[in-house]
């Protein structure tokens, strides 16, 4: 319940990341050494939680996975810079048949399918090209 109301409502609502920092910051009742790093990683936290994407980095582990930074501004144009990005590969002429799918992938391409949870590896080829993540959260 307190990270709802804490941090949930001023991600939804637009607030900047540095607004977002002082309101945590005087819920800190003790003095902390590492008050700045338990701040960031705490939004990191709920942004990672409501958005399905990792933000930030993980200062106690490896994921593998790519990783948003949001350093200033409301958290919504950091997601908006980096997926409405344009296409680098020109489209123009290409259609697929309607029997392509993902098991068309495995059999045509040679490609292992791996599920992931982070949006942002959504598509992306690892290890040679050989594997292509697949965000498996649909209903998300």
């Amino acid at each position: 319940m307190m990270l709802s109301l804490v941090l949930l409502h001023p991600l939804k609502s637009g607030k900047q990341r540095y607004a977002i920092q002082l309101q945590l910051r005087s819920k800190f009742t003790k003095p902390h050494t590492n008050k700045d790093e338990l701040i960031d990683q705490t939004i990191d936290l709920a942004a990672r939680l409501l958005f399905i994407i990792d933000f930030g980095d993980l200062l106690y582990g490896f994921s593998g996975n790519e990783r948003l930074q949001w350093e200033t501004g409301p958290i919504e144009e950091c997601v908006a810079s980096h997926f409405g990005q344009l296409p680098s590969l020109g489209h123009e002429g290409v259609k697929f048949g309607r029997p392509f799918n993902a098991s068309s992938l495995v059999r045509v391409a040679g490609l292992e399918l791996v599920p992931t949870s982070n949006l942002l590896d959504h598509l992306r080829l690892i290890d040679d090209d050989t594997k292509l993540n697949i965000f498996f959260r649909v209903s998300f």
